[in-house]
């Protein structure tokens, strides 16, 4: 199974309390799922690495996007991730 994992379960793991079910989740990946994340998603993360007061920050983000596959996004996947996002708003997810 394939997942896309957006900025805030990764922000779930980096927090100082972390959120359990989100640190469980991509502990999975790699050994049962595959992960993405997008090109967006790690520089939204580097944000707040470069902004955080913690010295190790940036080597945690880091760790965190080695477990998934970073893909570019173009505007076809950027308008299939729109109707998606609709479709699951309409259905009430």
């Amino acid at each position: 199974m394939k997942f896309f994992v957006d900025t805030s379960i990764f922000v779930d793991c980096l927090r100082k309390d972390v959120i359990p079910s989100s640190i469980n989740f991509l502990e999975r990946l790699g050994d049962e799922y595959s992960g993405y994340t997008s090109s967006i998603t790690a520089a939204e993360l580097s944000v707040g690495a470069h902004l955080s007061k913690s010295p190790d920050a940036l080597e945690r983000t880091l760790e965190l996007l080695n477990i998934v596959e970073v893909i570019n996004l173009d505007s076809r996947i950027a308008i299939y991730a729109g109707k998606i996002y609709a479709d699951l708003v309409r259905s009430g997810k």
